[in-house]
């Protein structure tokens, strides 16, 4: 009985800790001066990858085509 607590709340503790490392980064806000920048190439009509470009709205994006 006194077993099963200890793994359990050790299991918390780690499960706990991996949270607070592994934690996706909030992207509610940009950043200062931080922007997104797309580079696309035409040769002849067709264009290279990456063909869907993906920013969230209210980030700043550069796109440069030549």
């Amino acid at each position: 009985m006194v077993r099963n607590i200890i793994i359990g709340a050790c299991a918390v503790v780690i499960l706990a800790g991996l949270w607070f490392f592994l934690q996706p980064k909030s992207l509610d806000q940009p950043l200062p001066n931080d922007s997104l920048s797309y580079h696309l190439s035409v040769t002849a009509g067709v264009v290279a990858e990456p063909a869907i470009l993906v920013a969230r709205e209210g980030y700043p994006v550069e796109i440069v085509v030549t």
